[in-house]
């Protein structure tokens, strides 16, 4: 909530990432803040791997590759005094792993990396997430919520406390100026 506000605060915007379910929450947290802070709607920019085609149509593989989230982040005007706030269930989405590194060259924020599984499994068995997690320029936070406690979805729970976090921390300093 501080990073956000001082973002704003000084002139700079508000970018998530994600995809899949991640990418979904981004939006929805994205139009939330349109709808409940219209004069401030550009402030919030969210993008998802596969962009508006993969709200409706699934696009396997889009998330694969790292330098897609990189450009994307680029194309969408991402600039120095900008905060990219990354989430990926698992903590290993190229994607989402190329926006947030793109991110670290860019702006002097440092970016956030928030992920659902334990930071010690990622670190022993994930590259590509290493390099994120053992990185000082990158905010990493681990939401793990543990096995799935319901059949069915195996992001259902990882994409609430997603929500959860990145919503309380986007929606916090805007009813109070003590965030």
């Amino acid at each position: 909530a501080k990073a956000i506000k001082e973002t704003h605060a000084s002139g700079g915007r508000v970018f998530m990432c994600g995809c899949g379910a991640t990418g979904r929450l981004s939006l929805s947290l994205e139009y939330l803040w349109r709808q409940q802070r219209p004069a401030q709607a550009d402030q919030v920019i969210a993008f998802m791997a596969g962009g508006d085609v993969a709200l409706v149509h699934s696009l396997e593989g889009f998330e694969d590759f790292p330098e897609y989230g990189a450009q994307q982040l680029k194309e969408l005007g991402f600039r120095d005094g900008d905060l990219l706030i990354s989430t990926t269930e698992g903590g290993e989405t190229p994607f989402v792993i190329g926006a947030t590194e793109a991110a670290v060259e860019i702006s002097t924020r440092k970016p956030f990396f928030l992920y659902c599984n334990p930071k010690e499994i990622l670190l022993e068995h994930v590259e590509r997430s290493r390099k994120v997690l053992q990185n000082p320029r990158i905010h990493n936070i681990s939401l793990f919520v543990g096995p799935m406690a319901l059949a069915g979805s195996t992001r259902m729970q990882a994409s609430t406390v997603l929500q959860l976090g990145v919503g309380l921390a986007l929606f916090d300093w805007s009813n109070s100026s003590e965030a």
